[in-house]
């Protein structure tokens, strides 16, 4: 009588096995001498059959590994010295695949070194490993190592890693890669200070993108809540208006799928006050009970635009450096520490300079003056003198030098602000130079006189404010 068909254990209906998972068992029914097995891709076991063994003396059975990520059916049947038994009912079972990826870092900054690791699934266990290294621009493959586990480091290009997989026990082989790339990098070129209405190109610089790039610009000025969008070009254009603003792009590198973002502050521009002109030292009489003595006072043109005030530097001619004195809103200072030498005494020296300065910035110095001095002091001697810096009554002081070729310094005093009027005549009462025609700080001033382009001869300075009038002769000496 046949034996029966043996009843199957593992793999089970519609199972899904890993590769080293190839043993096939079943059930010994009564009256089994010997088995046969047949293995196929066809649930018909069409002819030829992928594996058929008639003479099976187990009721298990091992075979090679098969095709990675496909479907098969197997069946098996009892058989004896008399008679052939029927088969199994067909199993369909499916073959996991080898899978196999590299972990690791994705981005290394220059000179970085990264740990990447073959994470192996479906293996045997009884697996080797080989890594190759490529970089950029390269066609080489260099080898590496044979641990699961290798470090690699990021040099001035990106690369690719490869780790290629044996399963010793099922000879299956997966070779597996991962890129490695230098971060993508983003800077905007463009100045960091604007004077007002001026307009500046911002442009993105992109470093190690793929070079498929979308740009996004962003503007936000002080005292705004929200962002403004801008333009979608890699150069951008924004002016200066009245307050410091913000200027943000940002990059989505398309091929890579990276998103980076930079931001430049830009802020107002104040130029630096002008230089103060026509710096000129005069000698002050100063009083102090019985005793009298000159004292340098220093005078100076107003200069140009917004400021807070000037400082006045100072240095003796023993020092190498010159030292803050003070500062002042005034164009004129008197330095009642130095007593000024008279003609042909002797004495040494005091130097001065004169800058503008406001809120953001001070001026580069003015021209420098000296005068001599006696007993030059290197701290304030007379601290507490009373005295009047502002002159007492109007004055043409007339012009130094005199003669002159061409330049010479007209210097006069106003006691109060005033509207001055300073012309220049010829011989034959022509008015040849109008130097002043305008209000005027109270003080000891000066104007320059550049008589280029007349010729030799007598000229004359009229100087009125008010019903006050002065007038002082000049030689013109070519």
């Amino acid at each position: 009588m046949p034996p029966p068909a043996p009843s199957i254990v593992s793999p089970g209906n519609n199972d899904t096995l890993s590769t080293s998972t190839l043993i096939f068992q079943w059930n010994a029914p009564i009256g089994a001498g010997y088995y046969s097995f047949q293995l196929d891709d066809d649930e018909n076991f069409s002819s030829p059959v992928l594996m058929d063994s008639t003479a099976i003396f187990e009721q298990s059975i091992r075979i090679n590994p098969l095709l990675q990520g496909k479907y098969f059916y197997w069946r098996v049947k009892a058989n004896n010295d008399f008679y052939e038994g029927a088969w199994s009912p067909a199993y369909l079972f499916h073959i996991y695949p080898l899978v196999a990826n590299i972990s690791g870092p994705e981005v290394l900054s220059n000179s970085q070194a990264g740990t990447f690791t073959a994470d192996v699934e479906n293996g045997s266990g009884n697996l080797s490993f080989s890594w190759y290294r490529k970089d950029l621009g390269s066609e080489i493959w260099v080898f590496r190592g044979t641990q699961q586990t290798q470090v690699e480091t990021m040099y001035t290009s990106n690369f690719e890693l490869t780790c290629v997989i044996d399963d010793r026990l099922t000879g299956l082989r997966k070779e597996t890669s991962k890129a490695v790339r230098l971060p993508v990098i983003l800077f905007i070129a463009g100045t960091n200070s604007l004077d007002t209405l001026q307009t500046e190109n911002y442009t993105a610089n992109v470093q190690n993108s793929s070079g498929n790039i979308s740009y996004q610009w962003y503007r936000k000025d002080d005292g705004q809540a929200n962002w403004i969008t801008r333009g979608t070009q890699q150069t951008q254009a924004e002016t200066m208006f009245t307050s410091n603003f913000t200027v943000k792009c940002d990059v989505h590198d398309n091929v890579l799928n990276v998103d980076v973002s930079a931001s430049k502050y830009v802020v107002r521009y104040y130029p630096a006050p002008t230089v103060p002109q026509n710096l000129v030292v005069y000698k002050k009489k100063i009083r102090v009970g019985g005793y009298v003595f000159f004292s340098p006072l220093l005078n100076w043109n107003r200069s140009q635009g917004s400021l807070i005030g000037y400082k006045v530097y100072k240095r003796l001619e023993v020092n190498e450096n010159f030292s803050l004195v003070t500062a002042t809103t005034d164009t004129f200072y008197l330095d009642t520490s130095v007593e000024m030498a008279d003609s042909g005494a002797g004495g040494s020296n005091v130097y001065y300079y004169v800058t503008a300065y406001d809120n953001n910035a001070e001026s580069s110095p003015s021209n420098m003056v000296g005068v001599g001095c006696l007993n030059c002091p290197t701290i304030e001697l007379k601290p507490n003198l009373s005295y009047s810096d502002l002159p007492t009554s109007y004055e043409l002081s007339g012009n130094y030098p005199n003669p002159f070729n061409p330049v010479t310094q007209i210097r006069y005093s106003l006691p109060e602000n005033s509207y001055v009027s300073l012309r220049i005549y010829d011989m034959l009462g022509r008015n040849v130079a109008t130097l002043l025609d305008g209000y005027q700080d109270a003080g000891y001033r000066s104007v320059e006189f550049n008589a280029v382009g007349l010729t030799s001869g007598i000229y004359f300075c009229r100087f009125q404010t008010g019903k006050i009038v002065f007038v002082k002769k000049m030689l013109l000496a070519k």
